[in-house]
């Protein structure tokens, strides 16, 4: 702008004592437009693109990542900016924070370095519920970064699922090998409609099937007739609905994201081995009498990842 105004103000001027030395009227203003051009710099495209670039590496020296340099533009005009509930921006990068199973919350450390340090996996609850969050998931890691840190991978699907596979391999290790070892019959991808993710699967390619279910927890309880508790299957007491309703209330006030996970192992007599199942209108097997087995939960608190929370 202050380029502009300079050489329009020059142009004018020229324009002006042109006319007064008796030039004529087209000439002037030929002579204003060549005074106007001349004035703005060749070079301005580029020095433009510089100062852009340069105001971009002073952002990311702050932690704030740029992915277009006319962006940087307007944010410097900008007045409002709109956050979610956490008032925070964040990379939606997710780690696994706490665990809720057997009634009790059960919190992991969240750094790199020491991720889940203490935690047992002998804990009654981790093994159904680890082979449901791993088994039920579309995330994977990339192949050519499978020599970095487990933390540090790169993976593809959505972040949530990324948190928890994380947390199983740190945990568990190789979960390739266990989602092999029980592969996928059918899936009911996760949708806004639905909320909830299905799939069934052949366990240890035995011809025995289980639905491995999660998404939002009072949609999967409401499916639920059962929970894993204390090392047993028991009835979904109104007693185990209200302490879970209270933690879920108390992280999702939190803002906490939750999600909710449950199983069923199908009778072979009504799925025998090389059953054919079909999710297209309505599925062929039973997406209720669930039986819940704990839950995960997140929250978005710094800019560089969500920690999850396992209910």
């Amino acid at each position: 702008m202050t380029i502009t105004l300079m050489a329009t103000a020059i142009g004018i001027s020229f324009g002006i004592i042109s006319l007064a030395l008796g030039n004529s009227l087209i000439r002037s203003i030929i002579f204003v437009i060549g005074i106007i051009v001349a004035n703005v710099p060749e070079g301005l495209l580029m020095t433009v693109t510089m100062s852009l670039t340069l105001a971009a590496q002073r952002m990311a020296a702050k932690n704030c990542l740029v992915k277009s340099l006319e962006s940087v533009e307007a944010l410097g005009s900008t007045s409002v900016i709109c956050t979610d509930k956490t008032g925070t921006l964040t990379q939606n990068k997710m780690t696994v924070v706490n665990m809720w199973m057997d009634g009790v919350l059960v919190p992991l450390t969240t750094g790199e370095g020491n991720f889940a340090e203490g935690f047992s996996t002998a804990t009654s609850g981790w093994a159904q519920l680890s082979r449901v969050a791993v088994l039920c998931s579309r995330a994977n890691f990339l192949k050519d970064e499978l020599e970095k840190p487990i933390i540090q991978r790169g993976c593809t699907g959505d972040a949530s699922e990324v948190g928890i596979l994380k947390c199983y391999e740190i945990l568990m290790g190789d979960s390739k090998a266990v989602r092999s070892a029980n592969p996928k019959k059918a899936e009911i991808p996760f949708n806004s409609k639905n909320k909830f993710q299905v799939s069934v699967h052949d366990l240890n390619c035995s011809g025995r099937y289980m639905v491995a279910l999660k998404g939002a927890p009072e949609l999967v309880y409401s499916r639920c007739s059962s929970i894993f508790l204390h090392g047993e299957q028991v009835p979904l007491s109104e007693g185990i609905r209200a302490n879970f309703q209270k933690a879920f209330v108390e992280m999702a006030s939190q803002g906490e994201r939750v999600l909710a996970f449950a199983d069923l192992e199908l009778n072979p007599k009504d799925f025998p081995p090389g059953f054919a199942f079909t999710t297209e209108g309505e599925p062929n097997f039973p997406l209720k009498d669930l039986r819940g087995v704990c839950y995960r939960m997140y929250r978005s608190f710094r800019s560089e990842a969500f920690p999850l929370h396992l209910f």
